[in-house]
């Protein structure tokens, strides 16, 4: 029998991590690089930690930028919105347009082009509480 932190793991490695995602250039959806288990598998965990620090709940990682470009960001998922996580500055910051999560992959992508992320537009998450 699996606790519901092991359940937890499954759920985000196998379902909700690369769901109806095609990740552009430099970023990845693929859990093993995304090291899902470690950053979100459990309630302890920095992802979780980042997001809890900031009053948002259950977080769902959608992607990371890729090793090769860094692999400091997360975009992730909570109450609906979307959430970039430097991993480096623990900044959490949400992105307040594009909202549809096709425009905010597609802006992502853009960070590696010419035009730039120009569409993308975030907001920084204040601390509310520190994790344990």
């Amino acid at each position: 029998m699996r606790n519901l932190s092991e359940a937890r793991v499954l759920i985000i490695s196998s379902l909700e991590t690369t769901k109806g995602i095609t990740a552009p250039d430099g970023w990845t959806t693929d859990p093993k690089i995304m090291d899902v288990a470690y950053y979100w598998g459990q309630a302890n965990t920095r992802g979780n930690e980042a997001a809890q620090d900031r009053g948002l709940a259950d977080p769902v990682p959608l992607m990371r930028l890729h090793p090769d470009q860094g692999g400091n960001q997360y975009l992730f998922t909570s109450g609906g919105k979307f959430y970039l996580w430097d991993l480096i500055s623990w900044d959490v910051t949400m992105v307040v347009s594009p909202t549809s999560q096709d425009d905010v992959v597609k802006a992502l992508g853009n960070i590696f082009t010419p035009a730039g992320a120009a569409d993308l537009k975030t907001e920084l998450v204040p601390v509310t509480a520190q994790s344990d």
